[in-house]
């Protein structure tokens, strides 16, 4: 859990998800963690927020309207090349052929989530 005085910056944290209320849920699940966070139902606002503000991690599901997740991520690493990212979806393993090494990111995890298996990777990712 980040620590949460004065002196320390809050680590940012932008989910992404066309659906509002898993986005409302991981944000308030986060907060409550101390931790600032942005929120976008596309990949092409996730890439504007990335443009504009420091973001030190990136939850964003894999099937949204818009631009592809490939799209989305080659976009974002024009903007912040080393920005740890993790990926959720609802499809079944069978259901899509997506690598996490391939799209350069940390994992790939299956909803419904596990807020403590989300909590404890992104400390694990921020520690690094």
């Amino acid at each position: 859990m980040p620590p949460l005085n004065q002196d320390t910056p809050l680590i940012e944290i932008l989910v992404v998800d066309d659906d509002r209320s898993a986005l409302r849920e991981l944000r308030l699940f986060l907060e409550r963690r101390g931790y600032q966070i942005h929120t976008a139902e596309t990949g092409e606002i996730a890439v504007q927020i990335v443009a504009a503000t420091k973001i030190d991690f990136i939850l964003s599901d894999i099937r949204m309207p818009g631009m592809s997740i490939q799209e989305m991520i080659a976009a974002i690493r024009l903007h912040t090349p080393d920005v740890p990212i993790a990926l959720m979806t609802g499809q079944p393993a069978a259901g899509h052929r997506l690598d996490a090494e391939e799209l350069d990111v940390k994992s790939i995890l299956r909803k419904p989530l596990s807020l403590r298996e989300v909590s404890s990777m992104i400390d694990d990712a921020l520690a690094k």
